[in-house]
């Protein structure tokens, strides 16, 4: 599953891709989806992992983030869940 990771600034959306790269999560960082948030212009996409997963990972590593929402793909559409 990919999971979408929203950030309020920059800085931490930055600062996140280097932890993230340098570890065994496989992610980057792309366009914030406008559907999801206009906070800040990137996110993190992690491949293949679970929200938990990213949700302990982001913790751990006293990552701050806005939300946390899993990708859904219908065909050609995304759809975006949020983690509560």
């Amino acid at each position: 599953m990919n999971i979408v990771v929203t950030f309020q600034s920059t800085h931490h959306a930055m600062k996140a891709k280097k932890i993230v790269q340098a570890s065994e999560l496989s992610g980057e960082i792309i366009p914030t989806p406008r559907e999801i948030s206009k906070e800040c212009g990137f996110t993190i996409l992690v491949h293949n992992a679970g929200i938990g997963e990213v949700r302990d990972f982001f913790n751990e590593n006293e990552l701050k983030f806005s939300h946390i929402y899993k990708v859904i793909e219908d065909g050609e559409k995304k759809r975006y869940e949020e983690d509560n």
